[in-house]
């Protein structure tokens, strides 16, 4: 396989073609002529290494970035899937008043909120659209809003969302609640992701395969995280669709169900349902090599835990396994053994220390990792 040139090479080659052109040259340290030849091997090494990047960006394994989005785009007409805002139910309630509660509209776009955070920070959702009141009529009653940022931020728990900003005018005492947690929110599509789903291509061509059911579903942008089962005693297929951090909402499997239109074979008949998060939090010990210092990397160290889990689909067990090849590789080495001494998930409580299998509608996702020092 050849080599590369390395900078000392180019050095060298134009230290020869210099003497072959004028023998009469001398190349002495500190000397203008070696200064002369060092700055054109530094071209000469920026020049290789552009053409070598620029051939590693004609493949997808290769590009990223917009290197990437552009490549597969050209290739496959597939595009990146930009980051989408959260959808979620809220519910309008008002207190009594002898049943002359007046009569009026919230009115789409309405603006509701969770409560500031310790940053300061809040999660602000548009009402899609009308709900309109009677008079006397207390509630609750139910719509749909989207975030106004995109992104998983926007993935609002249970009960969060308590906050009514556009206070109706024609009455005041209303409260809000979101009784389920929003889903929808994802950030933009990774190379990792990306990729994923450009090897799928081929595989899909055929449609009405269970790899092509799942990539259709990934078409749809507010789904990251797709998978078909196939009952094999009555041949029926169910596909259970989430965002990235495993939430689902009904607008989602609304959506594609009516995608999976171009995907199904006539005839089959493919149930779409949502999925469930469940969140694992973890306490982690290293055992090091002497004088490597945990607490600094243990922020990486967990990071590299979360974005492992964050492959898992629909139903797919956590093998620890694979998350101690995750840790190690991040400091291969330095960190010499890997110890889980607890094991908490949400539903659930405590766990033994073992793989964590999902139940069928369940996607697991990281919570707290906590990474310690043996």
């Amino acid at each position: 396989m050849p080599v590369a040139p390395s900078f000392s090479d180019l050095v060298t080659q134009g230290q020869a073609e210099a003497d072959a052109r004028r023998p009469d040259l001398t190349f002495l340290a500190g000397d203008i002529t070696l200064a002369q030849i060092h700055g054109a091997a530094a071209m000469a090494d920026a020049v290789v290494r552009f053409a070598a990047q620029s051939f590693k960006a004609t493949f997808i394994d290769g590009a990223t970035g917009d290197e990437l989005t552009a490549l597969v785009d050209d290739h496959l007409n597939i595009q990146r899937t930009l980051a989408t805002p959260s959808q979620v139910t809220v519910e309008f309630v008002r207190p009594s008043n002898g049943g002359t509660e007046p009569a009026g509209t919230i009115l789409a776009g309405t603006l509701v909120a969770t409560q500031f955070d310790a940053n300061g920070d809040q999660v602000q959702f548009e009402l899609d659209a009308n709900i309109v009141w009677a008079l006397g009529e207390l509630g609750p009653k139910s719509g749909n809003a989207t975030a106004t940022i995109s992104g998983r931020d926007g993935n609002a728990k249970a009960s969060t969302v308590t906050r009514v900003i556009d206070v109706p005018t024609f009455d005041p005492t209303f409260t809000v609640t979101n009784p389920a947690t929003g889903g929808g929110g994802n950030d933009e599509e990774t190379d990792e992701e990306l990729r994923t789903k450009a090897r799928q291509f081929f595989t899909t061509l055929r449609r009405g395969t269970l790899v092509a059911l799942e990539f259709g579903a990934l078409l749809v942008p507010s789904v990251r995280v797709a998978k078909a089962v196939e009952d094999s005693a009555t041949g029926l297929v169910t596909l259970r669709v989430t965002d990235s951090d495993g939430n689902s909402t009904a607008q989602m499997v609304t959506d594609v169900a009516t995608e999976l239109e171009n995907w199904r074979c006539a005839g089959t008949i493919v149930s779409v349902l949502g999925g469930s998060q469940l969140l694992v939090d973890m306490t982690i010990s290293l055992t090091v090599r002497v004088g490597f210092d945990v607490a600094p990397q243990a922020t990486l160290i967990a990071t590299a835990v979360a974005t492992r889990i964050l492959k898992l689909k629909v139903g797919e067990t956590l093998f620890l396994d694979s998350l101690i090849g995750a840790i190690i590789a991040v400091y291969p080495d330095d960190i010499l053994d890997v110890t889980f001494d607890a094991i908490t998930t949400t539903p659930g409580g405590a766990q033994a220390i073992a793989d964590l299998v999902a139940g069928n509608s369940e996607v697991i996702r990281a919570g707290t990792i906590t990474v310690l020092g043996a």
